[in-house]
């Protein structure tokens, strides 16, 4: 085992949790797999640790720029040990600046569930995140059941599921409530 990049990791991971991009920048530009590498033992990147703060915002942006610009597009939906991608965390930190960010780069990666079959929306409404939830609404789409091997996040056990959380976490107004997106988005407004 290798212990070469210890201190860079550390430095990595503290400049993530404190949005301090100027900090790594350099190290990023001189080793760029660094970007992307699983830097905790939860095999957490530096984007999962920063959008999971839900205070580095800047370190989240420049990052998300910098790893596209490198032509890793790919790798910024890299799964942890667990099988959350960033746009799980994401939702579940309630961090809309990032999902914004993440879904402008694979707008797909809104029905991926992890390996507990949470979406990133039933995750923001698990968690009570109203405004991410508010948005992953506007860009989650509804397929007809089957199409592409997933199902609706608004029908069935899912859209049951959906609707409950979001009751759970008392996202509700004057609204009655039924099974359907258009439903759920207005009770939000509350």
């Amino acid at each position: 085992m290798t212990y070469k990049f210890v201190f860079s990791d550390l430095d990595i991971y503290n400049a993530a949790i404190r949005d301090k991009w100027d900090y790594v920048s350099d190290l990023f530009e001189s080793h760029p797999e660094l970007m992307t590498k699983e830097i905790t033992y939860l095999l957490e990147t530096p984007l999962i640790i920063a959008i999971g703060t839900n205070r580095s915002q800047r370190f989240v942006k420049k990052l998300v720029e910098r790893i596209v610009a490198s032509g890793a597009k790919e790798k910024l939906f890299q799964s942890t040990y667990e099988g959350n991608n960033p746009l799980h965390y994401a939702a579940k930190a309630g961090n809309t600046t990032a999902a914004r960010l993440l879904v402008e780069q694979n707008s797909d990666m809104t029905r991926v569930p992890n390996p507990y079959g949470s979406t990133p929306l039933r995750l923001a409404a698990w968690h009570a995140n109203k405004e991410t939830l508010r948005y992953l609404l506007t860009v989650t789409p509804d397929l007809p059941s089957g199409e592409e091997g997933i199902s609706s996040p608004y029908t069935g056990v899912a859209g049951g599921d959906l609707i409950t959380l979001t009751i759970t976490a008392g996202f509700y107004g004057k609204s009655y409530i039924c099974f359907g997106r258009l439903t759920i988005q207005h009770s939000l407004r509350s």
